[in-house]
């Protein structure tokens, strides 16, 4: 039995069953130190690292920032045996000729917001913790070891992080979390509630906030920010598109019609809720970016699907079964090529000022959960720690890592890292990132304090 790998709970328990499961979990088994772990090999390690990276100076540009975490979104025209009588994305279809864009690699197929918002913001996954912990629920010392994505801009005392949830604060652990990670205001539906928003078509899309009334609430909140003199990073994380996907959720319609000749009518009405709720995210997309074409103030969004809709239709089979993109429900037996498809999703960065984004306007560019706040650092060229600097140059070699798959930095998928047949150089950039990692979490923190601060400092 395997009880080195770790895998998500699922996972765990649809390999193992459900008592070798718990076991496994139960089961010590830490990352193993690098060898010859101490001090000194630390101090070899962040050498190592200042000459991998450098030091940037503060750039004249500070736009605003708003990231958008779009529930369950992802490009649904690529699905087989289904076709519209219409493009259902088509705002998000136009913005990728201004925008960076390109498929976007996730670490869970239909849930898991949360587990997918701490590597994000902070750079850490969940291999990276003991086998069986939720990363959501660590010590609060945890989340301040590193300092945060926010936190690369703000500790510069020009910006002002802000989180806004279209749903309450009972989940994830965020109210605890998101403070840790840099922000300093946090706004969950009661809150944005009282922003006074108003909407020709209501609060609610579905049963949950309308996407439109967030952005609105984080436009809102963008003018705020500016007026006190500072720049806004602000988090938005969606809900309108949250399961369940009942088939009344929409009131069984959509703007887009379904043709799909092929499947039953009650596997129709199941598809046209997946279809609606990312039709409603697209215009809603449109909506924010056309207010920001008016804006004076240069903004950069950032918009990413988490994950794809864990949409089961009757019978029992996810939608993804039904059109053959896998033998069955269970990833236990899917080929790498499978999970690679599914767990994948869809974003971009578009500019107000396309000179925000140089000369990268319309290209394509492979991204994840963990590359894509390196790639908006690089991009708008803020100074970072050496942290963030090694994962920049980390998510070259590797887009994913967990105990399902691995994804190279070209977007290439494998099982684990050691088929990945990686240069030397790859293997390098992972092995100082697991040395960074296991000094922070395991180890003795030797260098934990300087990885915050510039390279070569």
């Amino acid at each position: 039995m395997d009880f080195y790998t770790r895998l998500k709970p699922a996972e765990n328990h649809s390999v193992y069953g459900l008592t070798l499961s718990l076991w496994r979990d139960a089961f010590p088994q830490p990352k193993m130190p690098p060898e010859g772990y101490d001090q000194d090999y630390m101090l070899e390690v962040l050498a190592r690292v200042d000459q991998l990276t450098e030091a940037r100076e503060l750039p004249e540009a500070r736009p605003n920032i708003l990231f958008i975490l779009s529930e369950s979104f992802y490009d649904l025209t690529r699905l087989p045996a289904l076709r519209y009588d219409g493009d259902p994305l088509e705002n998000f279809h136009a913005l990728e000729a201004e925008s960076v864009s390109g498929t976007f690699h996730s670490h869970y197929l239909g849930y898991g917001t949360g587990y997918l918002e701490i590597p994000l913001l902070y750079g850490l996954n969940s291999t990276d913790l003991p086998p069986g912990t939720n990363i959501c629920f660590q010590e609060p010392e945890v989340y301040e070891r590193f300092d945060a994505l926010a936190e690369q801009y703000t500790s510069s005392g020009d910006y002002a992080a802000e989180m806004l949830h279209a749903f309450d604060n009972s989940l994830y652990n965020r109210v605890v979390n998101y403070p840790l990670l840099g922000f300093q205001n946090l706004y969950f539906h009661a809150d944005i509630k009282e922003m006074g928003i108003e909407r020709p078509d209501g609060l609610f899309g579905g049963y949950y906030m309308r996407d439109g009334y967030l952005f609105q609430a984080m436009l809102k909140r963008m003018e705020a920010v500016n007026a006190s003199g500072k720049r806004a990073f602000l988090f938005g994380i969606t809900m309108e598109n949250h399961q369940p996907f009942n088939p009344e959720k929409f009131n069984y319609g959509s703007q887009v019609p379904l043709i799909a000749d092929e499947l039953t009518p009650v596997q129709r009405d199941y598809i046209r809720v997946m279809l609606e709720g990312i039709t409603r995210a697209d215009r809603a997309l449109g909506e924010l970016t056309e207010a920001l074409r008016q804006s004076p103030e240069p903004t950069i969004v950032v918009f990413f699907g988490d994950h794809r809709p864990n949409l089961v239709m009757p019978g029992g089979d996810m939608v993804y079964t039904l059109l053959g993109l896998c033998p069955e429900n269970d990833s236990a037996s899917w080929t790498v090529e499978q999970i690679n498809e599914l767990y994948s999703t869809d974003y971009l960065i578009w500019a107000n000022d396309p000179a925000l984004l140089g000369d990268l306007a319309g290209t394509r560019r492979e991204s994840s959960i963990t590359a894509l706040g390196p790639q908006l650092l690089e991009l708008t060229g803020w100074p970072v720690s050496r942290y963030w600097a090694l994962l920049e140059k980390a998510g070259g070699a590797a887009l994913t890592e967990t105990g399902l798959y691995f994804v190279d930095g070209e977007g290439r998928p494998s099982f684990t890292r050691e088929e990945a047949g990686l240069s030397p150089e790859d293997l390098e950039l992972l092995e100082l990132r697991d040395a960074v990692m296991y000094d922070a979490v395991y180890g003795k923190r030797y260098i934990t304090e300087q990885m915050n601060l510039p390279p070569g400092a």
